[in-house]
């Protein structure tokens, strides 16, 4: 097997190399490609003594183009982020100008981020399509659901799938509450990507979402910050939310929340990268012991910030025994195993055209749900409740939003653009030809391809 990373100079690549090691699956070459050279050269002596220490004889090249790294995959997995760092602080700080929601991938933030990508991703996918059409692109890029979307309906590549971490975080969740590891547990979730909802839990077969709502949620809600304030969601509806909701039910308090803090999580992730790739400059240093420490620092802050609650020391983080069984790398080595599985497959939670699975959507909208995979298919599980009607009401609003961004992204002109924005639940109408304005003033890049 042959697997190229896009974007592998992101710190969360070598999460990825160390989760398919751990692994053991039959991968003979690994092509990285970023398009800043130096940080993908940075991040490539802390994958270099991942493989080093693995004792496997995996190939690795540094790819100089996208095509070089792409040529000859099996799996393309595109993780890019168009304009980096800057484009997403610029984002945050134009919501918080305008009194709205700084988040990076919900709001203003979702909007100008698939805006820039869209053409990016697209073009990409029609040069692996010409080049390599037997190729699967696995979709990690934000926000995964808007831009598998925009692959399948706008490039000639149809072999794609989005994949996303948070939805198997529930499973994580309950996997500690009932203390069992996560093959005793089988979730439904449905939904989109960023605003979905598990709907089914089970244990060794045994449904529990009962027992979790009404005698064991205050153990479960324990586990992570935001959803100390999804209580009530929870007990109402007896359906476990996407961390995400807690940005749709609560952006005006977040909003006045962050207005008065020193950094945006942007900034905050800025600087730590910004530290991270000079402590790897430094040809003294341990390449695995600047990884360990980055790591660290980054999980502990997550959504701190926004909800106002502190996060419980972790355990020390170690990359060389880290293995992968909740994160990214653990949905992304899940679905390439079930792929080319040509027996049982697996049940996967990932981004998918709809094909009738959520009625009030279109068949070619794509959205997050679970799945069974197998022998290059990825097919819609059928839920066994259903959602309720506030929740099918913010579904059908979001994709809105997300359809009329990725014709903007397609069109460029400020009346789409504005079109689109006006229907994101988080963002108040009034302020919108203001927030484009400036969007369109400070970004020169928008839309640029520099990935």
């Amino acid at each position: 097997m042959i697997l190229a990373v896009i974007g592998a100079g992101s710190p969360r690549t070598p999460l990825l190399i160390r989760g398919l090691l751990s692994r053991n699956m039959k991968l003979e070459h690994l092509y990285l490609y970023d398009n800043k050279q130096q940080r993908l050269e940075l991040n490539a002596r802390v994958i270099e003594a991942i493989i080093a220490a693995s004792g496997q004889g995996l190939k690795l090249t540094i790819a100089s183009s996208y095509q070089e790294a792409v040529e000859h995959a099996d799996f393309v997995f595109s993780s890019i982020r168009v304009g980096g760092d800057e484009s997403r602080i610029a984002d945050e700080t134009t919501a918080l100008k305008f009194g709205q929601l700084p988040q990076e991938t919900v709001g203003i933030g979702g909007f100008s981020m698939a805006y820039r990508t869209i053409p990016v991703v697209v073009a990409q996918a029609n040069i692996l399509h010409r080049i390599n059409p037997k190729a699967w692109i696995i979709n990690f890029t934000n926000p995964s659901g808007m831009i598998t979307q925009a692959i399948l309906e706008n490039s000639n590549h149809k072999k794609v799938i989005g994949i996303c971490d948070a939805p198997i975080m529930i499973d994580k969740f309950v996997g500690t509450l009932y203390g069992v590891s996560k093959d005793h547990i089988t979730t439904h979730y449905t939904g989109l990507n960023h605003l979905g909802w598990v709907t089914s839990v089970k244990v060794d077969g045994k449904e529990v979402m009962e027992e979790l709502v009404h005698e064991r949620l205050k153990e479960f809600v324990a586990q992570e910050p935001f959803y100390q304030d999804l209580v009530d969601h929870i007990q109402t509806y007896h359906i476990l939310p996407n961390e995400y909701l807690y940005y749709y039910l609560y952006h005006e308090t977040i909003t006045k929340k962050m207005a008065g803090v020193k950094q945006t999580r942007g900034q905050v992730i800025h600087t730590l990268n910004k530290q991270y790739y000079e402590a790897l400059s430094a040809p003294d240093t341990n390449p695995i012991d600047v990884y360990n420490r980055y790591i660290q620092q980054r999980d502990g802050s997550y959504m701190t910030q926004e909800t106002g609650y502190a996060r419980k020391e972790a355990p020390r983080f170690d990359i060389l025994t880290h293995t992968g069984l909740w994160g990214y790398d653990a949905v992304a080595f899940n679905l390439v195993e079930a792929l080319v599985d040509t027996n049982q497959g697996k049940q996967l939670i990932v981004n998918v055209a709809n094909r009738g699975t959520l009625p009030y959507l279109t068949d070619s909208d794509v959205i997050e749900t679970s799945c069974l995979c197998k022998n290059g298919q990825c097919h819609a599980t059928e839920a066994t409740t259903e959602l309720p009607a506030c929740a099918t009401d913010l579904i059908k609003q979001v994709k809105k939003f997300e359809r009329l961004t990725i014709a903007a992204a397609g069109k460029r002109d400020r009346e789409s653009q504005i079109a689109a924005l006006e229907e994101n639940p988080v963002v108040a109408k009034h302020l919108v030809p203001q927030i484009i304005d400036d969007l369109n003033k400070r970004f020169a890049s928008i839309g640029s391809d520099d990935e």
